[in-house]
């Protein structure tokens, strides 16, 4: 479980996560969620990681 604070930049700790789960699980599925909603949404790690960063709307 990957967790980091609700606070810009998150190209940082985005960029982590990408590069760990695409080196280290490349078939593992995934999910995320946001700390006070439990609803569990897929991650898509086929992007490339400045589409994979945008796409949670960080810069």
């Amino acid at each position: 479980m990957f967790s980091f604070a609700d606070r810009e930049p998150w190209s940082a700790p985005l960029t982590v996560i990408y590069t760990v789960l695409r080196e280290l699980a490349p078939t593992v599925p995934v999910v995320w969620w946001f700390d006070y909603d439990a609803t569990m949404e897929p991650l898509d790690r086929s992007a490339d990681l400045r589409t994979f960063i945008s796409g949670f709307g960080a810069q």
